[in-house]
């Protein structure tokens, strides 16, 4: 791991070989770059760079590059915002690791990087509903080919409900400069296993998930245009068919639960606890589609009429919020290192 010690020097480094064509087979070294001053905690997220080291010593930052593939369990990017996503299991998990995976036509350079965790900055411990599927949209239908009128467009579906956020209970106690959190999900067998320093908060996101959006409804097929055939007979133009209703979006996920027990030793922390327990947002409602159009009209007969527009899907609710309580306790935490 290279940490990057003045933003400043590398800024000028870049622009002087930012327009150098990167080439896979030229590259020495990838690795990842960031302040020394970043707080390194479980759940922080921090700006960085992905630089490739040539062979004739040019450094580009490829951080966004086409050719990039950023692969990692532990950290998840988005442009050049890289945020820890590792639950520990253990409480002397000290690093996350990534890797980088450059390829063009037939030639691919693959490295590996680590990040040392310093604990500082704040802890956030997630347990956040997962989103809510969207509804389908549904196409426009065309003219009729065969009937005179136009068919009606489908309703669009609706979006599925967000997930609560979890219900957990974690021990909290302090040893030296260091607090450690062991939390429990209620709901299974697993459990994380995290250290931070003594002026870190510890936030508890248990916030719902979002509700999905309702599916857009069809647009109405258009009518057929008035006609005579070679025997005389007139049909008369096709009425256009009402569009599809828009689907209706999911309700948000409830806010999830926790329990804390703060040892006796660890109250200084109490005030540096917080919480997000908040229901998810209920998704949008899908639009309704157009009616469609009525068929051209011979000279003399009467229009046809327009399609009516489907109706708009109506919104999901909020979730529910969540609850949190604290109780202070003197336990044996040696139970909880194994």
């Amino acid at each position: 791991m290279k940490i990057l010690f003045t933003f400043a020097c590398l800024a000028l480094l870049v622009a002087s070989c930012g327009n150098t064509k990167l080439k896979v087979e030229q590259i020495s070294s990838v690795h990842l770059e960031y302040s020394p001053a970043t707080d390194l905690n479980f759940g922080s997220s921090f700006e960085g760079r992905i630089l490739a080291m040539m062979h004739n010593g040019d450094e580009l930052d490829i951080t966004t590059h086409r050719k990039l593939d950023f692969i990692s369990a532990d950290v998840s990017k988005s442009g050049k915002k890289f945020t820890i996503v590792k639950l520990p299991s253990n409480f002397d998990d000290n690093a996350v690791a990534v890797a980088f995976s450059v390829s063009d036509k037939d030639e691919t350079f693959q490295a590996q990087d680590s990040i040392i965790m310093n604990f500082r900055g704040g802890l956030s411990i997630y347990g956040t509903g997962s989103w809510g599927a969207d509804g389908e949209d549904q196409k426009d239908r065309g003219s009729r080919i065969l009937l005179r009128d136009g068919k009606p467009g489908d309703d669009g579906t609706n979006g599925q409900p967000g997930s609560s956020g979890g219900s957990y209970e974690a021990h909290i106690w302090k040893e030296g400069e260091m607090y450690y959190v062991y939390v429990r999900d209620l709901n299974s067998i697993n459990a994380w296993k995290y250290k931070t320093l003594a002026t870190s908060t510890v936030l508890f996101d248990l916030s719902g998930g979002t509700g999905g959006r309702g599916g857009k409804g069809g647009g109405g097929g258009d009518g057929k245009d008035g006609s005579k055939d070679d025997d005389g007979k007139v049909k008369r133009p096709g009425d256009g068919g009402p569009g599809g209703h828009g689907g209706h979006g999911g309700n948000g996920g409830n806010g999830g639960s926790v329990h804390v027990v703060l040892h006796t030793n660890a109250s200084g922390i109490s005030p540096q606890l917080k919480y997000n327990l908040s229901g998810g947002s209920g998704g949008e409602g899908g639009k309704g589609g157009q009616g469609g159009q009525p068929g051209d009209a011979l000279e003399g007969q009467a229009n046809g009429s327009s399609g009516s527009n489907g109706r708009p899907g109506s919104a999901g609710s909020w979730g529910a919020s969540g609850n949190s309580t604290v109780e202070f306790k003197a336990f044996d935490f040696e139970q909880f290192k194994q």
